[in-house]
């Protein structure tokens, strides 16, 4: 009502302030046709625009993962708590933690578009499959503030690259030979990088022509490389005997290793060289022959077979009888060959009688 005397006159309307993201809204005010003294001007229509002062909250979703090096890639998420129907969200980030861009991981830099109407916007980070042995890393994507849209609470983003990388386990050295006798030999295996995580454990199987027991002594067959460190070791004790036997192995291979992987070089021979040597003598001290014998054999044995070696044996003649005239005999060398079994061989040479 415009009072007489007035030219005019205001009604208030009350706006409310929501929190919801929204276009904005427009109040249309028709004037109706005055009840009197008055006609309806050209300008009877009056439009009211509420214009919205709210934003989306954006945050990681999720704001921690984890993923295996070798997979691949890694998805990140940027999701607003509503959609905005009228503005494009722009989401950029900073780059933190012990990942290395370029060496453990390929980020192109682009920002995250949420599009008008949509509820989360999305990008990938490629992940790179090194073979280092190393502790997992992080990628921390720190949000920076968001265009048209409000940071939420989880604005940092923790990617854990998992390392799916072991250490090789192996002997230091493949082969070596050692002397029969009572003594002890350390045997080393190793890591070819250090193992940060957990402790390295393997077991060790035993073969080979040497028996336990009687040619050696290995109380454990347990392998555990601490982490943090490199290697560990397994001893031997090599016992002494007194037989004249071949030179014998013992086989050490690692097996069932947990938290390493095996190479080429798993498997350790140990030779342990005998150092026992038969004794040599006449099969007869004494024997008598008569004149006319025609030939007389004189056998050398040994007291055990020799595995390893011919036995050559040399001798010498002194006596009253003259070679050449009472007998015959060319200086030679005696040799017992080698033998495989277990009964003393014995090699005999000739002699010839003078004939009278």
């Amino acid at each position: 009502m415009i009072l007489s005397g007035n030219i005019s006159t205001a009604k208030s309307i009350e706006i409310n302030n929501d929190t919801i993201v929204e276009l904005d809204e427009t109040i249309v005010v028709y004037l109706g046709k005055p009840m009197t003294d008055a006609v309806l001007g050209t300008n009877s229509v009056h439009t009211v625009t509420i214009m919205d002062d709210d934003e989306a909250q954006v945050n990681w979703n999720p704001d921690s993962q984890s993923v295996n090096e070798d997979a691949g890639t890694v998805t990140v998420t940027a999701k607003l708590d509503q959609p905005d129907p009228g503005e494009t969200i722009t989401v950029t980030y900073s780059l933190t933690g012990s990942a290395l861009q370029g060496v453990d991981y390929i980020d192109d830099g682009d920002p995250i578009q949420i599009t008008p109407g949509a509820i989360s916007g999305q990008k990938q980070i490629t992940i790179i499959n090194d073979t280092l042995v190393e502790l997992d890393e992080t990628i921390i994507l720190k949000m920076d503030d968001p265009t048209n849209a409000q940071k939420g609470t989880k604005t940092d983003n923790t990617i854990t690259i998992a390392d799916n990388d072991f250490p090789n386990i192996e002997w230091q050295i493949i082969s070596q030979s050692i002397a029969e006798g009572n003594t002890q030999i350390a045997l080393i295996a190793s890591l070819d990088q250090v193992y940060t995580k957990a402790d390295v454990t393997a077991s060790v199987t035993v073969s080979g022509t040497a028996t336990s027991t009687k040619d050696y002594l290995l109380l454990d067959n347990n392998l555990r490389i601490v982490k943090g460190t490199t290697s560990d070791a397994l001893t031997v004790t090599i016992k002494e005997d007194q037989d004249v036997e071949p030179n014998e192995t013992i086989i050490l291979s690692i097996v069932n290793p947990v938290n390493a992987t095996l190479t080429a070089t798993s498997v350790h021979t140990l030779t342990i060289t005998d150092k026992d040597l038969p004794y040599v003598e006449w099969a007869l001290e004494t024997q008598v022959v008569d004149e006319d014998r025609g030939l007389v054999s004189v056998s050398a044995r040994l007291d055990q077979v020799h595995p390893r070696a011919d036995v050559s044996i040399q001798y010498t003649l002194t006596g009253t009888a003259t070679n050449g005239v009472d007998y015959t005999l060319d200086i030679d060398t005696l040799t017992i060959k080698k033998e495989n079994d277990s009964t003393p061989y014995l090699s005999k040479f000739m002699m010839t009688q003078r004939l009278n």
